[in-house]
């Protein structure tokens, strides 16, 4: 039999140089999925941070990175009505392993994409879409929402959900991109500026129902009235100490109240909650489709191009995401 081979970016180690691509043999499908081969993979901070050993998911090397996929259904299972090779589809994958040429999945974590989206962008939206969509079950009925990182992949969707339900929307930006911010009705604060927080309550005009925060930043907690809440995204940590920092903050918004808090892992839910996690996805998709979300950018940039020694490449900029695009 002939052997199938594909290239696939494995993390040996956390150490410089510790991500490459190699050529590997193509595992045989696992029974009851479908497999996909994948055109499109994005990459995101979670990557970068997981190539680096700051991933508390990923404590260990040893694995491929990569939440999310867009691509062609290459084998598909009886066990999977409606899914027929040539169907083009995206998907999240909870345990990463998306850049790679080939991965398998189960037939009910795959959402078909549309004709009319391109599959780059189809790859952008999994893991910042569903975690989008996650914190904005936490912001229904907000009067008034304060995003940090607002014009970022996953701070931009959350303030286009948060306007669409009618929320005034406060959000935290670089100077630069404060205009692009106030052209979409986002009232924004340069997170720079040493009295960034009064202006943020300047902006809000009270305290805010919402903070949805990406940082662990435990200053946002003053903005918010009492009775409101902080929803955690991602902790960043101090250096070296990532992972111990995540855990910590993790486990600390469990208990605070007054206001309370909670976190939002968008792996987690993928694991544990695999068909809401589905059906979110579908609704981004076809929200996207539409033309009623607009999420960023991709930046199409070839396997080896991602990595630079390595290491992953720096982000690829305000409003656009790196993509890599396989042959």
């Amino acid at each position: 039999m002939t052997r199938i081979r594909m290239r696939r970016l494995h993390v040996g180690r956390f150490e410089d140089g510790g991500a490459a691509w190699r050529d590997v043999d193509v595992p045989r499908r696992r029974p009851g999925t479908v497999r996909v081969r994948v055109t499109h993979a994005s990459v995101g901070a979670t990557d970068v941070l997981a190539a680096a050993g700051g991933y508390l998911l990923h404590p260990l090397p040893g694995f491929a990175t990569g939440y999310d996929i867009a691509g062609v259904v290459e084998e598909a299972t009886g066990r999977a009505p409606g899914i027929r090779p040539g169907d083009r589809v995206a998907t999240l994958l909870p345990g990463m392993g998306g850049h790679a040429e080939y991965v398998d999945v189960a037939p009910a974590n795959l959402v078909p994409v549309p004709a009319g989206m391109d599959l780059a962008t189809a790859a952008l939206l999994p893991l910042d879409g569903i975690t989008a969509a996650l914190v904005a079950a936490h912001a229904e009925g907000a009067g008034v929402v304060f995003v940090a990182g607002a014009s970022g992949p996953v701070g931009s969707l959350v303030a286009q959900r948060a306007l669409a339900a009618g929320a005034t929307v406060v959000g935290s930006a670089s100077a630069s991109n404060i205009a692009a911010l106030e052209a979409r009705g986002i009232r924004g604060v340069d997170h720079s500026a040493a009295d960034w927080m009064q202006n943020a309550r300047d902006a809000a005009g009270r305290d805010v129902d919402v903070a949805v925060d990406h940082r662990g930043d435990d200053r946002l907690r003053s903005l918010v009235s009492r009775r409101g809440v902080v929803v955690r995204t991602s902790f960043i940590g101090r250096p070296g100490h990532e992972r111990g920092d995540t855990l910590r903050g993790s486990l600390s918004s469990a208990f605070r109240r007054a206001p309370r808090e909670t976190v939002v892992s968008t792996p987690l839910t993928a694991l544990f909650e695999p068909r809401r996690t589905s059906r979110l996805l579908a609704r981004v998709v076809g929200d996207v489709s539409a033309g009623t979300l607009a999420p960023a950018e991709p930046e199409i940039v070839r396997p080896g191009d991602v990595l630079r020694d390595g290491r992953f490449v720096a982000h690829a900029g305000p409003g656009r995401k790196y993509v890599v695009a396989f042959e």
